[in-house]
């Protein structure tokens, strides 16, 4: 796998905005949040605007460093469009199973034309903020979704399924566990 360089998640609710906001924090990574939600966009932006506002307040970022994590961070409603310029997706939609399902098939026809176009593998993650360990969820949500001994040959082939465990607050954390 190349380096990791675009950075999509898919959910902009508290967990997936919040992902957004520190992986755009880290610097290095271009970010794409994604949401269909009308008007779930314009609260994510305002909810991580008002956390940088507060850390530049309590001094722990410049304003550069904010403003600079904020621009990092596009927005879309185009879940195909995102994931096939992303080298990760973290997913971080509602805990409805066939939401997850529904996204897991989305990304596998996204996936697919992202590597015959551009390989190697997307790597696809799960958020994990409730009792199911978001592995678990992976393999379930795409195995239902046709890969891994199914028939969507994108996501059997080319992403590789990976947990990635957010435990505490997301604003107040500098790592991220995540499991291969």
């Amino acid at each position: 796998m190349t380096e990791i360089k675009n950075v999509t998640v898919v959910g902009a609710g508290t967990m997936g905005s919040q992902i957004a906001l520190q992986t755009a924090l880290a610097g290095r990574y271009q970010v794409t949040l994604v949401d269909p939600v009308p008007g779930q966009l314009d609260r994510a932006r305002a909810q991580n605007r008002k956390l940088v506002d507060r850390s530049v307040e309590k001094g722990r970022l410049t304003r550069e460093q904010a403003d600079d994590a904020l621009g990092r961070i596009t927005e879309s409603d185009d879940l195909d469009a995102a994931a096939k310029g992303a080298d990760l997706v973290i997913e971080a939609v509602i805990e409805e199973y066939d939401t997850k399902k529904s996204v897991f098939t989305a990304l596998g026809k996204a996936v697919f034309l992202a590597i015959s176009e551009n390989p190697p593998a997307v790597l696809l993650a799960a958020s994990a903020d409730s009792g199911i360990h978001a592995g678990e969820r992976v393999q379930a949500a795409v195995a239902a979704a046709g890969g891994r001994g199914g028939g969507n040959q994108a996501l059997a082939q080319g992403s590789v399924p990976a947990a990635a465990d957010l435990d505490g607050v997301l604003t107040q954390l500098k790592l991220v566990d995540s499991r291969d």
